[in-house]
């Protein structure tokens, strides 16, 4: 018991230094980063490392690229949560998407954010409403509304000369994205997006174009992405992405991730697991920063409930998503 004692006093000591060391830290920079471009995280999307636009079906493509809603067949339903300790920040919603009772595959999703810092106090509410028709068997075309409220509360927080928060202002505004799949076979799939369209861009709502391209084979799918944010910045800035999902079994499966994004000059990595069951399943995905002016690191979970089994074919790039 005695020796235990320094080593407890030491631990607490440390922890009580990195809490300091958070709130002293400048966190306009983990504040733009945590805004991720207006984006709805999730344990897939941080588990590929952002790598997610040509192969999520269901509630991957509810937040995500409407079109993919149709390249599986099902109803499924998603709550999810996520946080950045080193910005304040968390994110709490949901997604519900239905591809099963029409043609037309539509969905729904909600989310709430605050941040919570000594610069920066904001929240906001975040809804979506999307649906896609399939052109033929190879195409599939999808359109998504976006509604987003934003109140920030306190303090300014600058990065990139973007103005994050003046005080006291409350927004809202509406915005629609666009997006196509092209998948010629099970096992081969484009995704093209653009985000925010419509509306004056900002740094709530920046400009976005995307594109991704997905393979999969025997529970095995590797996914690559490309994203040039036309707004926020002097010139447009890119990042790229690549995600790789591996069905271990038919109980779990892990995915891996890699990022780099030039407007924060920042490297990260990426890791998940999904617990799989036919009724549903439970993820985790985390996403950190190895490298930049202010390293970040971003969990989530989330726990997926399916009704009305998917149409995938074997080895479908869209079977583990």
């Amino acid at each position: 018991m005695k020796r235990s004692l320094p080593i407890f006093l030491a631990l607490s000591m440390e922890a009580l230094a990195f809490r300091e060391r958070i709130a002293r830290a400048d966190n306009s920079t983990s504040s733009t980063q945590a805004w991720d471009l207006g984006a709805a995280l999730n344990p897939r999307s941080l588990g590929l490392a952002g790598a997610d636009f040509a192969a999520g079906g269901g509630t991957s493509a509810a937040l995500g690229n409407p079109a993919a809603l149709t390249v599986s067949r099902g109803y499924e339903l998603e709550l999810m949560g996520a946080w950045a300790p080193e910005a304040g920040y968390a994110q709490y919603g949901g997604a519900v998407a239905d591809s099963v009772t029409s043609r037309v595959a539509g969905a729904l999703a909600a989310q709430w954010t605050s941040f919570d810092t000594d610069r920066l106090q904001r929240s906001a509410i975040d809804l979506r409403g999307s649906i896609a028709y399939p052109l033929g068997d190879a195409f599939s075309v999808g359109v998504a509304g976006h509604y987003l409220r934003t109140t920030d509360r306190l303090g300014s927080g600058v990065a990139g000369g973007e103005i994050v928060s003046r005080g006291g202002d409350e927004r809202t505004r509406i915005a629609f994205d666009a997006g196509l799949v092209f998948q010629p076979t099970p096992l081969f799939r484009v995704g093209l997006l653009a985000r925010n369209l419509f509306v004056d861009p900002s740094f709530d709502l920046p400009r976005i174009v995307a594109g991704g391209v997905g393979v999969g084979v025997d529970g095995l799918s590797i996914e690559s992405t490309a994203l040039l944010n036309l707004t926020t910045s002097d010139v447009p800035r890119w990042r790229s992405a690549t995600g790789l999902e591996w069905s271990a079994s038919e109980r779990y499966a892990l995915r891996f991730g890699y990022r780099y994004d030039e407007e924060r000059r920042t490297h990260a990595m990426g890791f998940g697991i999904a617990i799989l069951d036919r009724s549903g399943a439970l993820d985790a995905g985390v996403r950190r920063d190895l490298s930049g002016p202010f390293p970040a690191t971003f969990i989530s979970v989330g726990f997926r409930a399916l009704m009305g089994a998917p149409s995938r074919s074997e080895g479908d790039i869209g079977s583990m998503m």
